[in-house]
């Protein structure tokens, strides 16, 4: 005899493993990863707060831009 659907126990998760879940897709690793790393490039290399986020968005469009160049010019490549 199985049990009525409202005695299932229904299972939690924590915020951090829906956070997990959710980046699963190479691209979002990749987001995620130029993000990080532009951020801290940007507080470790300039002076002025001004000049820490133009350095950030500078380097973050650069990852992007290469990674997805590099991607698109691998894509045929049958490995």
């Amino acid at each position: 005899m199985t049990s009525p659907e409202w005695l299932v126990p229904v299972t939690w998760r924590s915020p951090l493993e829906n956070v997990l879940q959710m980046a699963t897709s190479h691209f979002t690793a990749m987001l995620l990863f130029a993000f990080f790393v532009s951020v801290v490039f940007g507080l470790l290399s300039k002076d002025t707060p001004r000049q820490r986020v133009i350095y950030g968005a500078k380097v973050f469009g650069a990852f992007m831009g290469i990674a997805l160049l590099l991607g698109w010019i691998m894509y045929p490549i049958p490995w």
